[in-house]
This record gives structure tokens, sequence and C-alpha cells, in this order.
């Protein structure tokens, strides 16, 4: 029971966590912030049961809906397949989630009375955002495109950078949209093999709301304004010249673009193009946070 319990926080998916916070960190320090061992561990933690949190409640809620027996299994989509293997998990898996939000909570409360209360309005978001994702948001295509970003990347990385430099910063705002628009199409293109269990659930991403035709060009749209922006920040040297290394990171997304387009509707059967996805959303953040730690 115990390790059903555990997986349902997706802990394969769980490095997204560790990478943001790598953004996080070096982010604050490149405004001229100071990481203090307290509060980078407190935010480290913070991030990742958020993330566990997440994970687990999207878990039980699939399960209960009974989604988890209508998607295609891939190891990047359609759930862990963990309770419909063990059912009587699904209540134990309902409350880790939720203890792992309340811990998640505490943390935030501590963080926003060591340094600015206004702190808490961006963790209510963040709360908001993770008990109404799997029920509330999922029906609604826009906000559903945009909640994994803000979740993953604009709160932690704003909020980080808050925290670590006393005072809010217009360009920890700016830079934490990149990985956003990236993470956005993370969840995005994992939708495709999903679109029919969606649907029977009621849910409207994206996909299940307009097609993944059209859900292909936003995700090519959101790759590109990651890559304008990530120019223009280093242009207005807002961010280092070594920046430019990103790029690189970010081209695996310009593969799995390429393949929503090309078999979107079998995109299940290619697994390689969403671990293309993964790579892009994974391996960005901690590719732009090396470039700003090394060029401080």
């Amino acid at each position: 029971m115990l390790k059903a319990v555990l997986m349902t926080s997706r802990p394969p998916f769980l490095v997204l966590a560790f990478t943001c916070m790598s953004l996080v960190v070096a982010t604050g320090l490149w405004l001229g912030g100071t990481a203090t061992t307290a509060f980078v561990v407190a935010m480290l933690l913070l991030l990742f049961l958020a993330h566990v949190s997440v994970n687990a409640l999207n878990e039980a809620e699939d399960f209960r809906s009974g989604l988890d027996l209508k998607t295609i299994k891939t190891p990047f989509s359609g759930g862990s397949g963990t309770l419909p293997n063990k059912p009587e998990a699904v209540n134990a898996a309902y409350a880790f989630g939720l203890a792992a939000l309340l811990l998640a909570v505490f943390i935030g409360l501590w963080l926003a009375v060591k340094t600015d209360w206004y702190l808490l309005l961006l963790g209510l978001l963040g709360v908001v955002i993770i008990l109404a994702y799997t029920k509330w948001i999922n029906r609604m295509p826009w906000l559903c495109l945009i909640a994994p970003g803000l979740g993953l990347a604009v709160i932690p990385v704003f909020g980080g950078a808050w925290v670590l430099t006393g005072h809010a910063e217009a360009d920890a705002l700016l830079i934490s949209f990149i990985p956003a628009l990236l993470i956005n199409n993370l969840l995005l293109l994992n939708q495709f093999p999903d679109l029919e269990a969606d649907q029977s659930v009621g849910r409207r991403t994206l996909p299940v709301a307009y097609g993944r035709r059209f859900s292909a060009f936003v995700y090519l749209l959101n790759w590109l304004l990651a890559l304008i922006l990530l120019l223009v920040l280093i242009a207005l040297q807002k961010l280092p010249l070594l920046a430019f290394a990103a790029v690189v990171s970010m081209l695996p997304g310009l593969i799995a673009a390429r393949a929503a387009f090309a078999c979107g509707d079998k995109l299940h059967e290619q697994t390689a193009f969403l671990a293309a996805n993964v790579a892009c959303a994974v391996l960005s953040p901690l590719v732009l946070a090396l470039a700003m730690y090394v060029s401080r």
C-alpha cells in the first residue's frame, strides 16, 4: 500500500521541481540576492511538496472519475497506472496529496513571515491551482494551458527571487515566463494521446476543445515566444550572453512541435517525440540557471 501511495506522486516527473528550483536560486543570485541555506532548503521543499501534491491529487481524481481506465498509457502521459492496479489505495493517495500540500503551506507561511507578507498572495494562487487543477481547471481550455507554467515556473521563480533579494523584481517575472511557456507545452503535448479519454469524462483541455492541429499551432507559438523572450532578455542584458546555450536545450521542443503536426493522433506511438518534449521542458531551466550562475 505505501509503495502504491508514494508512486502516485509520479517520481520520474519530480525532477522538474529540482531543475526549476535551480532556476529559482540562480535568478535570485543573478539579481543580487543572497541564497541562505535555510531559504534555499525551504523553497526546494515547498516546490517539491507542491509538485507531489498536485500529482497525487490528480492521480486520485483521475481514478475516481474513471479516466485512468480509459487513457492510453505511455511513459510520459496517461497517468502512472498505479491506482488501477491498487484501487484500495485511492483514499490514502488523496490524503497523501493533501498532507503534502499542507506541509507546503506551512513552509510558505514561514517564508512569508521571514521576508514579505505579500508573498502569501503568490502562495494562495499556487494553492488554488493545485486544488482546482483536476476538477475545474481541466474544464477551461486556456486556463488549463497556462496553469502548469504558472504553478511550476512563474510563482516559484518570481516568488523565490523575491525571497532571496527581499523585493519583487520585474526581471525575475520576465525570466520566469521562459520556462513557463515550455512547461505549458509539456502538459499540452501530453494531452494529445488522452484527447478521447479526457473528452469522455467531461474535460475540456485545449486538444479536446479545439482539436490537435490547432493545439499544435499553440505549441509552436509557445515555443517561439519562449525563444523570442530569451533572445530579447539577452539583448537587453537582462540575461547573460551565456544564456544563448539555452537555445540548444530548447531544440528538442521544435522536434516535438513537428511531430505534433505530423502525427498528432498517433503521438502515443511516437514516444521519442514525447521524450523530446520532456527534455526541452526539464533541461532548459537548468541550462538557463547554469548560465546565470556562471556569469555572475
